[in-house]
């Protein structure tokens, strides 16, 4: 039997078959917008952790990761700043082995303004923007879908014809009440 019918014939787990599927549904976006949500110091709580991670798990090669969310009055820098900083330092290897430029956005405060800054960031790159994966807390993927569509049509009433896929970074019951 060769390598590639043994290969072939091995039953792949969950983890490879979720990556796998990942992989194929994201092959056609041209940039992940990390939402912001709080900081702990000058680093990313643990929600905003588990988004980072998420962004990078549905990053393709030579998409730009943008990292979105401004300063709060009660934080010590801007949620884009702690975002890039956590990517570089956690996923620095992958992000240069898939050549994944992080753009910072660090104005927003609200969802909408996530949104619309990261699309004037990727486009003042000189990038055609299409598709954007959004990721955001998996509790919040449905009130991230409503905003989606309605930066979307502002987008089209610009000329511009940007479509939104959300999706959720896991958060543990025990945190969701406090979120």
């Amino acid at each position: 039997m060769s390598n590639e019918t043994a290969n072939a014939a091995a039953p792949i787990t969950l983890i490879e078959a979720i990556t796998q599927a990942l992989a194929y549904e994201m092959k056609h976006d041209d940039a992940v917008v990390v939402l912001g949500c709080g900081l702990v110091g000058r680093w990313p709580g643990p929600m905003l952790c588990r988004r980072l991670d998420r962004a990078i798990q549905l990053s393709s090669p030579d998409v730009p990761v943008v990292v979105s969310g401004g300063q709060g009055v009660d934080e010590l820098t801007s949620e884009g700043q702690a975002m890039a900083d956590y990517l570089h330092s956690t996923h620095g290897e992958h992000l240069r082995r898939h050549r994944n430029q992080v753009l910072v956005e660090d104005r927003a405060t609200n969802t909408r303004e996530n949104l619309r800054h990261s699309l004037e960031i990727l486009r003042e790159h000189g990038l055609a923007i299409r598709e954007v994966a959004v990721v955001t807390s998996d509790f919040h993927v449905q009130r991230t879908e409503m905003t989606t569509d309605v930066v979307a049509g502002l987008d089209r009433e610009n000329g511009g014809n940007v479509r939104f896929s959300v999706f959720g970074a896991y958060t543990p019951p025990v945190a969701r009440p406090a979120a």
